[in-house]
């Protein structure tokens, strides 16, 4: 601490502070350097809000671990889905808040990946607009036909689209999405046409599946969980590198179809960018602890995802090398901004 005697004149003006002018912005800086881990220690005295850019089964996932986030942290962690123009609306949201840890994303690959390379005049850049919390896991995405199409294996599927060009259609969660890239590689790869069809959500996409008014679904496999085994949809494959333990017996599409390269399919928790070190810190550490429960784990991996959680150091290496296989694959297939 510096103690100074001033001498002030009759006008109010002080003469001799026994400190120099240079001695004051380095006490302040002192002060400043000890305030943002002090106020690490503290955090959260508030509510969290955790915006998700999904509904359905990802939503789901995002309110299982702020549960027991809510319970480590001894504040609330309230979560607001907006799965609104493939999430784009949730990251908006998050770009506006004040970096102070108050304001989180749940956010996917597909949207924070993707849509930069898939969507004109798209407003975000992941590496520039946000600071990484928490590397989740990876959501197994997954390939549904409707009950209506007369095909019941993947291979079937693109025979038929083979003899009947532009017939099938295809819903996603929206323009710029896994599920969008997916289609188009696949097109690519096995030369067919098909119609992509952009929802709100996965969940959304359902009720035209089981109609029949669109023939397929490129979306999470925690979206057509509860229609397993009820004869309204075909599971035809998953996505993703491996194969889902929760239905081991369902193909990967690389097993199928020669030259598919998997897309990045993780999830995540963002925060606004110039978020501080140590608050970043402190909800890195607790919302891996969160995710890494037990009864955490299990309840998302019975949906599809696996709790595969990475550091912020760690997870911001992930982001930048996989911004550039996005890339990479979205001029691969041929797809142009929309």
């Amino acid at each position: 601490m510096i103690v100074a005697d001033a001498i002030v004149d009759p006008g109010g003006t002080v003469k001799n502070a026994g400190v120099s002018a240079g001695m004051i912005p380095v006490a302040l800086m002192g002060v400043a350097c000890m305030a943002t881990p002090v106020i690490a220690q503290q955090f959260p005295v508030k509510p969290i809000r955790m915006l998700v850019s999904f509904t359905g089964g990802g939503e789901n996932n995002a309110r299982i671990i702020a549960e027991k986030a809510t319970e480590l942290f001894g504040t609330p962690v309230i979560i607001e889905a907006n799965g609104a123009a493939g999430g784009a609306v949730a990251v908006n949201n998050l770009m506006r808040a004040e970096p102070d840890g108050y304001t989180l994303l749940y956010s996917a690959a597909q949207t924070l990946l993707f849509r930069p390379y898939l969507v004109k005049n798209n407003p975000f850049n992941p590496i520039r607009d946000m600071t990484p919390i928490m590397h989740v896991g990876e959501a197994t995405q997954s390939v549904a036909a409707s009950a209506t199409l007369p095909a019941d294996t993947f291979l079937e599927m693109i025979s038929y689209a083979k003899r009947n060009p532009g017939k099938i259609s295809y819903a996603t969660t929206g323009i710029g999405t896994t599920g969008h890239l997916v289609g188009a590689l696949i097109e690519r790869l096995a030369g067919i046409q098909m119609v992509h069809v952009p929802y709100k959500g996965g969940t959304q996409s359902l009720p035209d599946l089981i109609s029949g008014q669109v023939q397929l679904s490129f979306t999470t496999l925690s979206s057509f969980i509860p229609m397993l085994g009820k004869g309204k949809i075909k599971m035809l494959a998953v996505t993703q590198g491996g194969r889902s333990e929760r239905v081991p017996d369902l193909p990967t599409v690389a097993e199928l179809l020669p030259g598919y390269e998997v897309p990045p399919g993780w999830v995540a928790i963002m925060g606004p960018a110039k978020l501080p070190q140590a608050i970043v810190k402190r909800l890195g550490d607790t919302f891996i602890r969160a995710a890494n429960m037990p009864d955490v784990k299990k309840r998302i991996a019975d949906v599809g995802t696996v709790i595969r959680t990475r550091t912020p150091e760690e997870f911001a290496a992930t982001i930048g090398r996989d911004f550039e296989v996005a890339g990479q694959l979205i001029r691969g297939a041929g797809i142009e901004p929309e």
